[in-house]
């Protein structure tokens, strides 16, 4: 028994045209369809016009916003972990072994090169951290679009030419001339 359509005789199982559906939303259109599954197209073209292709058709495309959703929490939350592991500890930078022994056996050798940690370079430094502001901010007030003149942003935009202006770089660090309260209370 079908639970896509009534029962009529169909050659076609629910399988088949799920399948369909599916090669539809990644194809993009019926004629690829026909190919790949060997289905006619006209019988592809009137499945079109009912019902259960529209309501499939967007169980398709919500199963893929949600893959694609989870894809990218997982990069950026791995990608997150990875900026953080470089803004603590440096980015790793390889470099000549000053114990490389080119007399000994390739067996017994040190690796030619090894990697170290650098500290972040203040323009990396500033490039992350004008980005997780910017996300902040939308995350923060999710209503300001970037057309829009928000006092809020305007407000932000304001301190953070202040804290720029009063704070300077000295060995890598960001140090600052006075302390900042804030925003609201500027």
């Amino acid at each position: 028994m079908s639970d896509l359509v009534e029962s009529g005789g169909s050659k076609y199982t629910d399988k088949q045209r799920r399948d369909a559906v599916a090669q539809y939303c990644a194809l993009g259109n019926i004629s690829a369809v026909s190919k790949v599954l060997k289905i006619p197209r006209r019988t592809l073209s009137g499945w079109t016009q009912q019902s259960w292709w529209d309501e499939q058709v967007g169980e398709v495309q919500q199963q893929i916003t949600e893959e694609i959703k989870s894809r990218a929490m997982r990069i950026a939350s791995k990608a997150g972990e990875e900026t953080l592991d470089r803004l603590e500890n440096g980015d790793v930078t390889m470099v000549r072994n000053p114990d490389y022994d080119n007399t000994k056996r390739k067996s017994q050798r040190n690796p030619l090169y090894v990697p170290i940690r650098t500290p972040v370079k203040a323009k990396d430094l500033s490039v992350i951290t004008g980005i997780h502001i910017d996300k902040a901010v939308q995350l923060t007030f999710p209503q300001t679009s970037k057309a829009g003149g928000s006092d809020q942003l305007l407000q932000l935009a304001e301190h953070f030419k202040r804290i720029s202006r009063e704070s300077q770089v000295q060995g890598g660090n960001i140090v600052q001339k006075k302390e900042f309260g804030t925003v609201s209370e500027q």
